[in-house]
């Protein structure tokens, strides 16, 4: 049986060499193939792929014409591998290539379709607790979903290696979407949980994490929570919704849902609390999410690197005019129609017709901002 192994590769000069020596020494008894995508390094690392196919018969390679970020390198390397079983391998120094032996073994020896690595089976060093308790956490949210639909209780889900049989691993290849850095692990594993009767098995994995000096390119907090977007997209919604509703959109109105919380929330605080009135606290409140929406779409949605200032002053005006529609839809529906018309009013300094009105106000003024910020502050020039 033939195992293929794909290995993306950015900037990776430093461990790719070794990396490389170690996959051919651990799997000397495997007849084995590796596919190293080289995603438009800045580096030497072509020059040193090149070394290496003309060194070992069983390298191939790609080499993306722009950084598409490791998803979708990955993707295109699963797409040129021919292997019966399929592995993705880092290019750095972080795992250890003797456990793909044990991996591919006990797969081949079960007849599993699917094997994760389990880095916490083992008592790995920890250097970032932030993303331990991350990577525990979002295997727990997303276990949820695939333990449920296919008895897949992933232990780890944010793991490198997921070996699988080549014919499955492909198939998912053509639908992969995400294009974040770390949205690659959700996505195959919701995927993976949708294959009807799919067999699967772990098995614990030694790790050596990398720090932040040394390469590694993990932010706990904006990476976990694209992740933790992205296991809710690519199991909540079926294939079908997933062609009609785009994986930006789903962020936006999760980042929208946070902002509006916020807005609700500091609302109720200005009012019932602090005694202030709602034509004061509603324009506060609502600039208190226009500032959480602009800052998670900004710099982690739609990755905005050129222009922010000019484009928080349009995010802004639009949420100006969201606040100046807002105060016009409370006086008329709290002020005309609740109080004058249907002549209702609930005890209380802040009644139930005033929430009522304030959550009426935040679907139809968020609905309004989206559209506005799709055509104006998030536009994306064409390349």
């Amino acid at each position: 049986m033939l195992l293929s192994l794909v290995i993306p590769a950015y900037n990776e000069e430093k461990t790719l060499k070794e990396i490389v020596a170690k996959v051919q020494n651990s799997l000397n008894q495997i007849d084995f193939e590796i596919i190293i995508v080289n995603d438009y390094s800045k580096d030497s690392t072509l020059e040193i792929i090149k070394e290496l196919t003309d060194k070992f018969p069983n390298i191939k390679y790609i080499s993306n014409q722009e950084n598409l970020g490791k998803t979708q390198s990955v993707k295109f390397g699963i797409l040129a591998t021919k292997g019966d079983y399929v592995c993705i391998q880092d290019a750095d120094l972080e795992y250890d290539p003797s456990d793909l032996n044990r991996l591919f073994i006990y797969a081949v020896k079960n007849d599993l379709d699917l094997v994760y690595g389990n880095r916490f089976g083992y008592k790995n060093e920890v250097v970032y607790w932030a993303n331990y308790i991350g990577n525990r956490f979002l295997s727990f949210v997303s276990s949820i979903f695939t333990g449920f639909r296919a008895n897949m209780w992933v232990n780890d889900m944010e793991v490198c290696y997921k070996l699988a049989k080549g014919d499955i691993y492909r198939e998912i290849a053509k639908t992969i979407k995400s294009k974040s850095t770390f949205g690659l692990e959700p996505e195959l594993t919701a995927k993976f949980s949708k294959i009807k009767g799919i067999k699967f098995g772990q098995l614990p994995i030694q790790y050596f994490p990398r720090t932040a000096q040394e390469g590694k390119k993990m932010n706990a907090i904006k990476d976990g929570f694209m992740a933790l977007a992205e296991i809710g997209y690519f199991n909540l919604l079926s294939d079908k919704l997933q062609k009609k509703i785009d994986l930006e959109f789903f962020k936006y109105v999760l980042i929208g849902f946070t902002g509006l919380t916020l807005d609700f929330l500091s609302f109720i605080l200005f009012v019932d609390v602090l005694q202030i009135s709602e034509y004061i606290a509603n324009p506060i409140s609502m600039s208190i999410g226009i500032i959480n929406n602009y800052i998670f779409n900004a710099l982690i949605n739609f990755k905005i690197k050129d222009g922010l200032f000019r484009r928080f002053l349009y995010f802004y005006s639009i949420g100006i005019i969201g606040i100046i529609l807002s105060q016009l839809f409370i006086f008329l529906v709290h002020d005309i129609i609740f109080m004058k018309i249907i002549n209702i009013s609930f005890a209380g300094f802040l009644s139930i017709e005033l929430l009522i009105t304030k959550a009426l106000s935040i679907v139809f003024i968020a609905i309004i901002q989206y559209l506005l910020h799709k055509k104006f502050t998030f536009k994306q020039k064409n390349v």
